[in-house]
């Protein structure tokens, strides 16, 4: 006995018909809208990428929490230093800093390149280009700024590792009459071939170059420099009209910001900051 197929054109040509005029345009309005819905949210996802990246670039001293809330969403951290609320903003882009007075208006605020973020490199602030010879953060060295800084220091506690370094400038000349930092923090993004946090060096060991030397160092924050700025780029900039005293101390001590919740949610970047941590000093953990 012959096998035959079965032809349901054939077979039964109405039925045929039937289906085929109901179902493919059903089928086709099921495609375009499924198509559709993964277009229009790849494009609100760019498009908020591009308003985070943009909205970054427009910070400012004087900016109210209004603004920082409505354009880098709810911050996820919260907590007071020296008479200031400060406020970190996590986002893909970058984990952003604030410090906002009794007004809340920002006087104080630090960008920083996070690990795990979309941007490999994050533009300067506009106004400091030259500063940078328009290279943006993570592709330019401390050394490579223009002039050398007024302030720096570093670093490094015992227990879980807390790591840090900050370099402040005060770039007058060109009407930017807030201080300027350049620092590796060790929250934000770890440079493979040139992290500055694993070149931290005793100061007592630290010779400095012909930028920087001994008399810059902050105190109480003496103990540590990197030893290689020509070969360390920082994650992070800031700007800030509070005293430089302040911004040392906030940024280098152990502070109500625990910077051990970025890395207890992400066991990679624990192992990361642990293995900076006994390069510099072996013998504390």
């Amino acid at each position: 006995m012959e096998n035959s197929k079965f032809d349901l054109n054939a077979n039964h040509p109405m039925l045929y018909l039937l289906l085929t005029t109901l179902l493919f345009p059903f089928l086709v309005a099921i495609l375009h809208s499924e198509l559709s819905s993964i277009l229009y949210q790849r494009g609100m996802n760019i498009s908020q990428h591009n308003n985070l990246v943009e909205s970054i670039q427009k910070i400012s001293i004087g900016s109210n929490k209004e603004w920082f809330d409505q354009n880098m969403g709810v911050p996820t951290y919260i907590s007071s230093e020296e008479d200031l609320s400060d406020c970190i903003y996590v986002n893909e882009v970058a984990i952003v800093r604030v410090f906002f007075d009794d007004n809340e208006c920002c006087k104080a605020f630090f960008v920083t390149l996070p690990e795990t973020g979309t941007e490999e490199y994050l533009s300067y602030p506009e106004l400091y280009n030259w500063v940078t010879a328009s290279k943006k953060l993570g592709e330019v060295s401390y050394y490579d700024t223009v002039g050398s800084p007024d302030r720096i220091g570093g670093n490094v506690t015992q227990g879980f590792p807390h790591v840090c370094y900050v370099e402040q400038n005060y770039y007058v000349s060109k009407g930017n009459y807030y201080d300027f930092y350049f620092c590796s923090l060790d929250y934000g993004k770890k440079y493979i071939d040139n992290n500055p946090l694993e070149d931290l060096v005793p100061s007592k060991k630290w010779s400095g170059d012909d930028e920087v030397n001994q008399r810059q160092l902050c105190s109480p924050y003496q103990s540590w420099a990197i030893s290689n700025r020509n070969k360390g780029k920082p994650n992070t900039y800031g700007i800030s009209s509070i005293s430089n005293d302040v911004i040392f101390d906030i940024l280098l001590k152990p502070s109500m910001f625990d910077v051990r919740m970025f890395y207890l949610n992400n066991q990679d970047d624990t192992a990361s900051l642990k293995g900076t941590f006994q390069k510099i000093h072996p013998r504390i953990l």
